[in-house]
């Protein structure tokens, strides 16, 4: 799916767009932890925001966009296990995953993924 044109992830242009539009729909949703991981480590990343929900036909309506294969910067996958929705930090209507589903994912990737989860499993024992 491709946003409207002019939105992009730096500077949180894509991240309002999509709190905005998803905020209407009845879906869970909640970023991927590896959208997430901005929040928690630093990372250079494509600018395509994956996200989970629970109604992916009604969210796809809510969020509108374009359907697009060709250089996407919205993907929305549809998931009813709860983990992936358990305790998001929700930011100016943006809903993050939790740190926790961030380093589950990140442990779960390439070498430079399990490198970042490091970060993120740093931040998670440094919280009070």
């Amino acid at each position: 799916m491709r946003s409207t044109p002019g939105t992009s992830w730096s500077g949180g242009a894509l991240g309002r767009w999509l709190a905005q539009r998803a905020g209407a729909s009845s879906s869970a949703w909640v970023l991927t932890g590896l959208s997430s991981v901005e929040r928690y480590a630093v990372m250079a990343r494509d600018e395509v925001i994956a996200v989970y929900c629970t109604k992916l036909d009604e969210l796809r309506t809510a969020v509108g966009g374009k359907e697009n294969a060709r250089f996407p910067n919205v993907e929305l996958i549809e998931v009813e296990d709860e983990p992936v929705y358990f305790d998001p930090r929700e930011d100016k209507g943006l809903r993050w995953a939790s740190p926790v589903q961030c380093y589950l994912e990140l442990t779960a990737g390439d070498k430079r993924d399990q490198e970042t989860a490091g970060q993120v499993r740093a931040h998670l024992l440094s919280r009070p």
